[in-house]
C-alpha cells in the first residue's frame, strides 16, 4: 500500500543552506516533495537561525519544513536594494518552482517599516508582520496580515488587510524562537493563521493531509515499522497522549517510545473506527473508536495495569499537526475514566466526598442541591436513610473481615474498606482453599509421590515409622494387613495428630507464586508463535530429552489462549491448582528456552518479559521441598534455560538440584519407585527424567570441569531396559563404558601418555563397539550428500551419538600430539586425528545442516 518495510525508508531531507551575503541565508524546501513557492523572511539578528532547540525549530527551518524555498534577511543585512537581491536569489534556487509567487513575513515592526513602501505587488503578493501596535505602515497594493501583541478590538478584516490581536503576548517577540518572550502556544496559533492567509495567495504548497496521516497510522498499526513511522515525521516531532502524559519529544525520544512502548506492544486485534474527520490548513482532527483486546500490559494507555483480556472500545480524539508533507505533532486525548470503567476498575459510586489536596478546609462546603419540590425535612430523612444503609454495609464488611482474620492478628486493629488488591488476594486464597478441599476428597490411591516423604534407614524418622507401622499392622486383622514401607512417611498418616501441625504451611503453599504473572505469555506472544516455539523447544531439547509431553502441552496451550476472553477471576481460578500452576511454569520455561535457542526469532525483549514473569516462581520452587516429579522437571528445565544463556555452571547446579529432589521423593530407591508410581505412564515419566538428569550431569560436569553429582548406582531404581528413547538408552550405556576408563580419559585430557599402546587400542575398540550398537545402520559417512538429498540424513540423535564417540576418541588421541615415543606410531595416530577433525566434525557441523 505504501513503502516496502523490508527496505529502509527514504532518508530525511538534509538542510543545505546557502549564504548569499552576511545576514542573508537561502534554504531550499525540507519537504519530501523537495520544491515549492518562495518566502522572504525579515528576522532580528540571530546566530541560531538553523537550529532546533528542544523540539522548537528556528523560523528558517520551520518554513522550509512547510515546503517553501526560504530566504532569511536579518536586521544587519536589511539595507539598500537587498529585498530585490533576495527575490532574485530565490528565483535561482533549485527548490523554487519557476513562475510561482513569493510571500513575505516580518518578525520585527522596524524591519517591516523599512520595506513596506517598496512592496508594489510585482514580486511579492502577500505579507505577514508582527508588531506591538496598530500604527504600522501598510501597503495598499498587496494583501497583508498583521499580528498585534496587544489587547485591541476583535479580528479586523478590511479589504486586503486582516488583523489579529494577542492580549497575553508581551511583545512581537512572542513569535521569535529562542527569545526570552517567545510563547510556543501563541506562536502556533499565529503560524496556522499565516498558512491560511498565504497559501491561497501563493497557490500552496498543498498536500494531501489525510493521506499523510493515514500513511503514518498504517506504519503504526498495520505494518508496525518504527523506521517507516518516523520517516513520515519532521526532524524533531513530538507526540503527547494527554491523559497519561506518555509519548516523546524529539526524534530520539519518540523513536524509543514507538519501539519500546507502543508499536510492538499494542494488541494484535487493534482497530481504529473513524467516526468524524475535520481537515484544516495544517492539521487533521479525528474522532475515532479505539478497539482492542486488553491481552497485554499497554503502558501508554494503562500504565502498570496487567492484562484483563477484556474487549475495549474507547472514544479517542486526535489533533494531528502536519508541517508540509510530514507530521509535526500529535495530541491524542480520551477519557481515562471510560477506560477504567470498561475494565471494571472504577467504583460505581463514592459513599462520601473526598477532600481535594490543598483544600481540606473546604471539604464540607459542597452539598448536592435538593430539588425545590422536596422539603428540607424530607431531604434530611433521605440523608439519614443513606447513612444507615452505609453503616449497615460497613458493619457487614467488618464482620466478614473478622471471620478471615488469623488468630495472631491484633484484635484492636480497625478494619478498613477492602482495596482491589485485598479482593484479589482473598479470591486467590479462596481458590487455593477449594483446591485443598478437592485434594482431600481425592482417593488416597490416586495421589502421587507429591504427598509423601522419603527417609533412609539411618534417619530417626525411619525408626519411628517402623514402630508406627508395626503397631498399626498388629491392630489389624490378618486379611487386611498390607505391605508398607518404613522408608516412606505419608502426609495423611498424621491427619489426627497434633492440631498445631494442621496449620503448618504445605510445600504446595510455599512454592506457589502469582498465577497471573505466569499468564503474561499471552500478552507478548500470539498463539501460533507460541506453538511454533514449543516445536522449536521439541527440536532442540525434547527429541533428545522428552521430559515434557509436547503434544499435551500444545493442547493445553491452545486451551489457555482460547480462554483469553474469560474474566480475570475465571483465569485465576483455572490456573491456581497445583497441577495447572506447574504446567504453566513448564510452558513458560519451554517458551523461554525456545526463544533463547532459536537465533532467528530476534525476540530479546519478549524473552525478557517472559523471564520476569516466571523468575520469582522458579526461585520459589528452588527453595521449596520437593513435592512432585513435575517440580523436579521445572528445575531441570531451568538448567536448560541457563545452559542456553551460556551459563553452564548454573546449568550443572540446576541438574544436581533436580536429581536431589527426585531423591527426596525416594525415586532413587527401587522399592519406593515401584510402590509410589502405580501406572506405566508415571514410571516412564520418572525414568525419562532420571535418565536425562544423569546424562546431562555427566555432560555439563565435563563441560565445566566440575565433579559429577550422581554415580552409576545413584539411581538403582532404573535400568537401561526401562528407557525407551534411543538417545537416552545409548547414553546410559555410554556412561557404563566411560566409567570403566574414566582415569585413562582424564589422563589423556591432560596430555599424559599411555604406558602401552594396547590400552589405547582397547578403549578405542570399546568406543567403536558402543557406537555401532547405539546407532545401528545410521552412518555419517555420506554427510556430503545431506544437502542434495536430505533423505540420507540420519536422525539428530544418531548424529550426536556419532559425534559423542568422535569427541571421546579425540580426547584419547590428545597425548600423541605431545608424545616422545616412537615417531611412526605417533604419525599414524596424529594423521587419524587430523582426518577425524577435518572430515567428520567440520562437515557434519556445516552451516547448511546445523546440529
Amino acid at each position: 500500500m505504501y513503502a516496502d518495510i523490508s527496505k529502509p525508508p527514504a532518508p530525511l531531507p538534509q538542510a543545505k543552506p546557502q549564504a548569499i551575503a552576511d545576514g542573508i541565508t537561502l534554504l531550499p524546501p525540507l519537504s519530501r516533495l523537495g520544491h515549492g513557492p518562495g518566502l522572504v523572511i525579515l528576522h532580528p539578528d540571530s546566530d541560531k537561525h538553523l537550529e532546533i532547540v528542544q523540539g522548537v525549530p528556528s523560523v528558517l527551518v520551520k518554513w522550509a519544513e512547510e515546503g517553501y524555498a526560504v530566504i532569511e534577511i536579518q536586521a544587519r543585512a536589511l539595507k539598500g536594494d537587498v529585498l530585490r537581491t533576495a527575490v532574485e536569489a530565490l528565483r535561482g534556487c533549485e527548490g523554487f518552482i519557476k513562475g510561482s509567487k513569493i510571500g513575505l513575513i516580518s518578525y520585527d515592526p522596524e524591519l517591516w517599516n523599512k520595506v513596506a513602501s517598496t512592496l508594489d505587488g510585482s514580486d511579492i503578493v502577500g505579507a505577514v508582520n508582527y508588531t506591538n501596535s496598530a500604527s504600522l505602515q501598510t501597503s495598499p497594493t498587496i494583501h497583508t496580515l498583521t499580528h498585534i501583541a496587544a489587547n485591541t478590538a476583535k479580528i479586523s478584516r478590511n479589504g486586503k488587510s486582516t488583523t489579529y490581536s494577542y492580549p497575553t503576548a508581551p511583545s512581537h517577540l512572542f513569535a521569535v524562537p529562542f527569545s526570552s518572550e517567545f510563547n510556543y502556544t501563541t506562536e502556533s496559533v499565529s503560524h496556522t493563521r499565516n498558512l491560511t492567509f498565504l497559501k491561497p495567495l501563493m497557490n500552496g504548497p498543498y498536500f494531501d493531509l489525510e493521506d499523510i496521516w493515514d500513511e503514518h497510522t498504517y506504519y503504526e498499526f498495520a505494518d508496525r515499522s518504527v523506521e517507516h513511522t518516523m520517516s513520515t515525521m519532521v526532524q524533531e516531532p513530538y507526540v503527547n497522549h494527554v491523559p497519561t502524559l506518555t509519548g516523546g519529544v524529539g526524534r530520539a525520544s519518540l523513536t524509543n517510545f514507538y519501539r519500546d512502548n507502543f508499536i510492538f506492544l499494542n494488541s494484535v486485534d487493534t482497530e481504529l473506527e473513524l467516526t468524524s474527520r475535520t481537515v484544516g490548513i495544517d492539521r487533521v482532527i479525528d474522532e475515532f473508536i479505539y478497539k482492542f483486546t486488553h491481552d497485554r500490559t499497554i503502558d501508554w494507555l494503562l500504565p502498570g495495569v496487567p492484562p484483563t483480556f477484556k474487549k475495549m472500545e474507547i472514544p479517542f480524539t486526535a489533533v494531528v499537526n502536519i508541517r508540509g508533507d510530514r507530521l509535526y505533532h500529535e495530541h491524542i486525548g480520551w477519557d481515562q475514566g471510560t477506560v477504567l470503567a470498561q475494565l471494571g476498575l472504577m467504583p460505581q459510586y463514592l459513599p462520601f466526598p473526598y477532600p481535594v489536596e490543598g483544600q481540606e478546609e473546604q471539604t464540607n462546603d459542597w452539598q448536592p442541591p435538593a430539588p425545590e419540590s422536596i422539603s428540607s425535612e424530607s431531604c434530611q430523612t433521605n440523608q439519614a436513610a443513606i447513612v444507615d444503609m452505609l453503616s449497615s454495609l460497613q458493619a457487614q464488611l467488618n464482620s466478614l473481615a473478622a471471620q478471615v482474620q488469623t488468630q495472631s492478628s491484633n484484635p484492636q486493629e480497625v478494619t478498613s474498606l477492602p482495596s482491589p488488591v485485598t479482593l484479589i488476594e482473598s479470591a486467590r486464597a479462596m481458590v487455593n482453599r477449594i483446591d485443598e478441599e478437592n485434594s482431600e476428597s481425592t482417593p488416597r490411591s490416586s495421589r502421587t509421590a507429591a504427598s509423601q516423604n522419603f527417609y533412609g534407614p539411618t534417619c530417626p524418622d525411619y525408626a519411628l515409622n517402623v514402630g508406627q507401622l508395626k503397631l498399626r499392622r498388629d491392630s489389624l486383622p490378618l486379611h487386611q494387613r498390607q505391605l508398607q514401607l518404613a522408608s516412606i512417611h505419608e502426609d495423611d498418616a498424621s491427619e489426627e495428630g497434633d492440631p498445631e501441625t494442621q496449620f503448618s504451611i504445605s510445600p504446595r503453599t510455599v512454592d506457589k507464586g502469582d498465577p497471573a504473572m505466569l499468564l503474561t505469555f499471552r500478552s507478548v506472544i500470539g498463539l501460533q508463535e507460541a506453538i511454533q516455539l514449543l516445536y522449536v523447544y521439541q527440536e532442540v531439547v525434547g527429541e533428545l530429552h522428552p521430559v515434557v509431553d509436547i503434544d499435551a502441552l500444545v493442547m493445553q496451550t491452545r486451551s489457555w489462549y482460547a480462554d483469553a476472553g474469560a474474566g480475570m477471576w475465571d483465569v485465576l481460578a483455572a490456573s491456581t491448582s497445583a497441577e495447572a500452576y506447574e504446567l504453566l511454569l513448564i510452558l513458560n520455561l519451554c517458551l523461554a528456552i525456545a526463544l533463547r535457542a532459536d537465533a532467528r526469532t530476534g525476540s530479546g525483549n519478549t524473552e525478557g518479559l517472559l523471564r520476569d514473569s516466571f523468575q520469582d516462581a522458579v526461585n520459589a520452587k528452588l527453595a521449596a521441598p520437593a513435592n512432585s516429579i513435575k517440580h523436579a522437571t521445572i528445575i531441570f528445565l531451568k538448567g536448560w534455560y541457563d545452559f542456553f544463556q551460556d551459563m553452564p555452571r548454573s546449568a550443572w547446579r540446576m541438574c544436581g538440584i533436580a536429581g536431589r529432589m527426585l531423591m527426596e521423593l525416594g525415586l532413587h530407591n527401587a522399592e519406593v519407585f515401584k510402590h509410589t508410581l502405580k501406572s506405566e505412564t508415571e514410571r516412564t515419566e520418572a525414568c525419562t527424567l532420571v535418565s536425562s538428569i544423569v546424562i546431562l550431569d555427566r555432560q555439563w560436569s565435563y563441560a565445566t570441569g566440575l565433579p559429577i553429582h550422581f554415580h552409576e548406582k545413584s539411581f538403582s531404581s532404573i535400568s537401561t531396559s526401562s528407557v525407551k528413547n534411543p538417545y537416552l538408552k545409548a547414553m546410559l550405556s555410554f556412561i557404563l563404558i566411560s566409567d570403566r576408563f574414566s582415569e585413562p580419559i582424564s589422563s589423556a585430557a591432560k596430555g599424559e601418555g599411555y604406558n602401552d599402546e594396547s590400552s589405547f587400542e582397547l578403549m578405542t575398540f570399546q568406543i567403536e563397539q558402543w557406537r555401532k550398537k547405539a546407532v545401528g545402520e545410521h552412518s555419517i559417512a555420506q554427510c556430503h550428500t545431506w544437502q542434495t538429498d536430505p533423505t540420507t540424513r540420519p536422525p539428530t540423535w544418531a548424529i550426536l551419538l556419532n559425534l559423542r564417540a568422535e569427541s571421546v576418541r579425540s580426547q584419547l588421541l590428545k597425548p600423541f600430539f605431545f608424545s616422545e615415543s616412537d615417531i611412526e606410531i605417533t604419525k599414524k595416530h596424529v594423521r587419524a586425528a587430523a582426518e577425524r577433525v577435518n572430515i567428520r566434525v567440520i562437515n557434519i557441523s556445516s552451516p547448511a545442516q546445523p546440529v
